[in-house]
C-alpha cells in the first residue's frame, strides 16, 4: 500500500535515526515472514496475498483515526487508479484496506463524518450479522441501536436541478405528502421520517418511500437531511447536533467499524484520546471490545498519548509497548486500571509535580530502609526505578531530594 510506496521511495531512519527501515519482520508462533518495502508495488501484492492465502496475514485491515493528519494512506495503492481499469468486483465489495479518517476531505466535521457512516448502514442489505454489530457499538457507547431521520425539501431545489432528472408526477405526489405529513407529537411539519432499528432490521418511513430513493433525491439535492434523533438506553431522545465532538467521533468510529469487521482483522487506530472526556478515554479500550466482541481473531493496536486510554487496557491478552532508544514492554496488568500517575509514571516515564504514584512507591521505598530491608531485592528493584526517573523528577519537587537519599542508600556499596 501507500505504506510501502513511502519507505520506498524515501531515505528514511528510524525514531532513533539507527539506519533507514527497508522491511518488516514478523514472528508468529515460530515462524518468520518478511514484507520488503523495496519490492515493486506487483510483488508487494503477491507477497501479501500469498501470507493471507497461509493464513499469516489478517483477512482486513482497517486505519480509524480522528485527525486529517494522521499517516494513514486513504487507499490502497496496490488496486487501480482512479479512471484506469476497474477493480475487480470482490476488491470493490469486499476491500482488504479500509481507511476510517478525514484525510479523503479536510473539510468533514464529525458531525458530516457519523452522518456518512449512518447513510452507508442504512443503505447496506439488512442481515442480522451486521444489524448485531451495529447493535455492539450502540451498546458500547451507551444507546439504543434505532436512528430517526427526518428529510425536507431542498430550499429553491426547483432552479437547481435538471427537470428532466426526475419524474415530475412523483415529486409532486411526495410534495403532497410532505404537506400533510403531522407528527407523532400533533405538529405538522413538512418533513418525512425515516425510522430505523438495527435490533430487528426494520427501515419504515412515514410516507410511502424507500431509502434508495431518498438517497438518490438527497444526492441530486432534492431532498435534505434536517434531523438526526438517537435515544439513550433509558430512552431520552437525542438531537445529533446535542451530541460533543468527542461522542461524533466515538459513533462514527465505532459505527464505521461495525459496517466493515469481520473475523481475523487488524485494526489500527490513531489516537483516539482526541476530543474524549476523561471517562471516555478510560473506558475507551472496554466499548473497544465491545465492539469486538462477536469476531474471532481480531486485534487492534494504538498509538496513544494518553495515559488514561493506557490505565484502562482490559484483557490479559493485551500488550503494552513504549517506543524509546530500545521498544520496551510494559506489564499490562500492573497498567490495567492504574491511576493516571502511575501510567504517566511507568508508561510514559513522565513525573508530574507532586506525582501521588511516585510519592507512595518512594514511602514504600524508606519503610524499607527504617525496617532494616534496604539490602532486599525490592529494595534494590525501587531503588533503581528511581535512578531511572531522578532527572525527569521536576527541580522545585520538595520530593526529588528524597529520592537522591533513598537511591544513595540503597545502591552504595557495603
Amino acid at each position: 500500500m501507500a505504506l510501502r510506496a513511502y519507505f520506498a521511495t524515501n531515505t528514511l531512519q528510524n525514531r532513533q535515526g539507527l539506519g533507514r527501515i527497508s522491511s518488516i519482520e514478523i514472528d508468529s508462533e515460530g515462524r518468520q515472514v518478511e514484507l520488503n518495502f523495496g519490492a515493486d508495488v506487483k510483488q508487494f501484492k503477491d507477497e501479501r496475498e500469498s501470507l493471507r492465502g497461509e493464513g499469516w496475514a489478517p483477512s482486513k485491515l482497517i486505519a480509524l483515526s480522528f485527525t486529517p493528519f494522521d499517516k494513514f494512506p486513504p487507499i490502497d495503492d496496490t488496486l487501480p487508479k482512479p479512471g484506469s481499469r476497474p477493480q475487480t468486483s470482490r476488491a470493490a465489495i469486499d476491500p482488504f484496506y479500509v481507511y476510517l479518517g478525514f484525510k479523503n476531505d479536510f473539510r468533514t466535521s464529525p458531525r458530516a463524518r457519523l452522518l456518512r457512516t449512518i447513510d452507508q448502514l442504512a443503505f447496506a442489505e439488512s442481515t442480522v450479522q451486521s444489524d448485531e454489530r451495529v447493535i455492539d457499538a450502540f451498546d458500547a457507547i451507551g444507546y439504543s441501536p434505532v436512528i430517526e431521520l427526518e428529510y425536507e425539501f431542498t430550499p429553491g431545489w426547483r432552479s437547481g436541478r435538471d427537470q428532466s432528472d426526475f419524474d415530475e408526477q412523483r415529486l409532486k405526489e411526495l410534495e403532497n405528502m410532505l404537506e400533510g405529513h403531522t407528527r407523532p407529537d400533533g405538529k405538522r411539519r413538512r418533513r418525512m421520517t425515516y425510522y430505523i432499528d438495527f435490533r430487528f432490521g426494520r427501515r419504515d418511513a412515514s410516507i410511502p418511500i424507500d431509502f434508495e430513493e431518498i438517497r438518490r433525491l438527497t444526492d441530486a439535492r432534492v431532498l435534505r437531511l434536517a434531523s438526526v434523533k438517537l435515544r439513550t438506553a433509558d430512552d431520552k431522545e437525542v438531537e445529533l447536533l446535542e451530541l460533543s465532538s468527542g461522542e461524533l467521533n466515538l459513533f462514527s468510529g465505532f459505527l464505521g467499524l461495525a459496517a466493515f469487521l469481520e473475523d481475523g482483522c487488524l485494526v489500527l487506530i490513531d489516537e483516539p484520546e482526541n476530543s474524549l472526556h476523561p471517562d471516555w478515554q478510560m473506558r475507551y479500550t472496554e466499548m473497544l471490545e465491545a465492539v469486538f466482541s462477536r469476531h474471532r481473531g481480531c486485534h487492534y493496536i494504538i498509538a496513544t498519548h494518553s495515559p488514561l486510554v493506557v490505565s484502562g487496557v482490559a484483557g490479559p491478552h493485551a500488550k503494552i509497548l513504549r517506543l524509546d532508544q530500545e521498544p520496551i514492554e510494559l506489564p499490562s496488568r500492573a497498567l490495567a486500571n492504574a491511576s493516571p500517575d502511575a501510567t504517566l509514571l511507568n508508561a510514559f516515564t513522565v513525573v508530574t509535580s507532586g506525582n501521588n504514584f511516585l510519592k507512595q512507591i518512594v514511602l514504600e521505598t524508606v519503610t524499607l530502609i527504617d525496617t532494616g530491608k534496604h539490602r532486599s531485592a525490592r529494595a534494590r528493584e525501587l531503588a533503581l526505578a528511581h535512578a531511572s526517573i531522578y532527572d525527569k523528577i521536576p527541580a522545585d519537587d520538595p520530593i526529588r531530594d528524597l529520592v537522591a537519599g533513598v537511591v544513595q542508600t540503597i545502591l552504595q556499596p557495603s
